[in-house]
């Protein structure tokens, strides 16, 4: 979505499988491609955004897992 968000949990991991990303966290913007990855702190401001028409295939791993999201 348009607004950074926060969620439970002690680390989240995006890994790029296909396409791009970008990745807002506390602030900063990063742009993942195929093959990056990003660990963050699910509880700072953090969204997400596919800027191109190309899809983008990801994998999110939150830890530990919670009944929240």
């Amino acid at each position: 979505g348009p607004e950074p968000y926060t969620h439970l949990g002690e680390e989240e991991c995006v890994y790029v499988l296909q396409g791009s990303l970008t990745l807002t966290w506390d602030g900063a913007d990063y742009e993942l491609g195929a093959g990056d990855a990003m660990l963050i702190d699910p509880k700072v401001g953090h969204r997400f955004a596919n800027n191109t028409d190309e899809p983008a295939i990801v994998l999110w791993i939150i830890s530990p897992a919670n009944q929240d999201i």
